[in-house]
C-alpha cells in the first residue's frame, strides 16, 4: 500500500502532536474533521477533507497546516498526496504541500497531468501556484482562502507569461461547504504565526 493509499481515517485518528504543538487544539480540530456531515450538494467534499486531514497531520508535526492531493476523476484513490514539512523533519524550504505532492506525481507519472485535479487545503502562495500552472496538471482547487499569503486572489499580479498559460485552467476555491473550509482555515493558523516568526528571524 502506497502513501496515497493509506486510509485518511486511520491516519487522522493516529495524529499525534508534536511537544510544541498544543494538543488540546489538535484533539478539538481532529474532532471537527470527524463530525464533517457528510453533503452530497458538495461535490468536492471528500476530496477537501482528506487535504484537511494531511494538513492537520503536517500541523501537528510542527509544520505550516497545508495538506495536498492528486486525483484522477473517478479514482477512488489519491495518485499522490504532500503534507507541508517545512520545519520537520529537518528544515526544506522547498517542503510545501502542493510542492512535494507535484513532485511526487512527476516522478512516479511523469506523462501523468491532463484530467487531474490538485486538491489543496489552502489557496497556494505564490511559489505552490507557479509551480501549478509550470506543471500538467489540468485543474486546482482550495479549501480555504489565505488572505494573507494566498496568490489566485492576486493571480492578475503574476507575470504576463504566468496568467497567459494559467488561463487555460481551471484555478478555484473547493466546492466543500462553508464548515471544512472553517475547519481548513484554522488547522492553517495553528502554527502559522510562530513559523512565520521563525522564517522572519531567520532562526
Amino acid at each position: 500500500m502506497t502513501e496515497a493509499q493509506l486510509d485518511l481515517g486511520q491516519r487522522l485518528r493516529a495524529i499525534r502532536p508534536a511537544a510544541t504543538v498544543p494538543a488540546q487544539e489538535v484533539a478539538a480540530l481532529r474532532q471537527r474533521l470527524q463530525e464533517v456531515p457528510v453533503d452530497g450538494n458538495c461535490p468536492d467534499q471528500h476530496w477537501s477533507w482528506a487535504a484537511s486531514v494531511l494538513a492537520l497531520e503536517a500541523a501537528a508535526a510542527g509544520n505550516y497546516g497545508v495538506g495536498a492531493l492528486i486525483i484522477e476523476a473517478g479514482a477512488p484513490e489519491p495518485l499522490c498526496v504532500g503534507a507541508n514539512a517545512m520545519f520537520s523533519p529537518r528544515f526544506d524550504s522547498s517542503a510545501h504541500a502542493e510542492m512535494r505532492a507535484l513532485q511526487a506525481l512527476e516522478e512516479a507519472h511523469a506523462e501523468a497531468g491532463a484530467g487531474l485535479t490538485l486538491y489543496t487545503s489552502l489557496e497556494p502562495c505564490p511559489m505552490c501556484l507557479a509551480r501549478f500552472i509550470a506543471s500538467r496538471v489540468s485543474a486546482l482547487k482550495f479549501v480555504a482562502w489565505d488572505e494573507g499569503g494566498g496568490m489566485v486572489s492576486r493571480l492578475e499580479h503574476m507575470p504576463p507569461v504566468w496568467r497567459d498559460i494559467a488561463a487555460g485552467r481551471v484555478i478555484a476555491p473547493a466546492d466543500c461547504g462553508e464548515e471544512l473550509r472553517s475547519i481548513a482555515l484554522a488547522i492553517f493558523e495553528l502554527r502559522a504565526r510562530r513559523l512565520d516568526a521563525s522564517l522572519k528571524s531567520n532562526d
